[in-house]
């Protein structure tokens, strides 16, 4: 069955049907995140991938973009946990495109009282090129004690837009 959409205008008037191309890849089991480096991107391991299209594949642990996609929406999140109560923590998830930051969102929370907490990384437009990796990644910068990654509260979503 075919993800079709159709878009009305003001007018009423619908616009061609249109096949959504798009890609969640999950984290099945949750896992400790070690990082031994503070403010050092570690990958999240992604290990499941929902998709409507053969053009958006999980290589690595990232989404792989397939022929003939020039624009993405990319988002993600990142759901942590930890069983220690640390005072302070700063927690960054980050989207990478080839290594390289595209943007993230910084989640700092102080006391004893929060264990779990999700970094959300929201959507943003980026051009891309047939064999580009998308990933998303963890870092933080104090008490590199290790946090798990939590399954279902952790994704990356990546919608073609042309």
């Amino acid at each position: 069955m075919d993800n079709i959409i159709q878009f009305k205008n003001k007018q009423g008037n619908v616009y061609p049907k249109i096949k959504r191309e798009i890609a969640t890849a999950i984290v099945q089991n949750r896992y400790d995140q070690y990082q031994t480096v503070a403010w050092t991107n570690v990958n999240v391991k992604l290990n499941k991938i929902r998709s409507t299209t053969s053009k958006l594949t999980l290589e690595q642990n990232k989404i792989k973009i397939g022929k003939g996609i020039k624009k993405i929406i990319v988002s993600g999140q990142i759901a942590f946990y930890q069983d220690v109560h640390p005072p302070k923590y700063l927690l960054q998830c980050s989207l990478l495109k080839n290594g390289h930051l595209i943007t993230f969102n910084t989640f700092a929370y102080y006391g004893s009282t929060v264990t779990q907490v999700s970094c959300v990384v929201p959507a943003t437009i980026i051009d891309v090129v047939e064999g580009d990796l998308i990933e998303l990644t963890s870092n933080y910068g104090a008490n590199l004690t290790p946090f798990k990654i939590l399954e279902l509260g952790t994704y990356l979503t990546v919608e073609v837009v042309e």
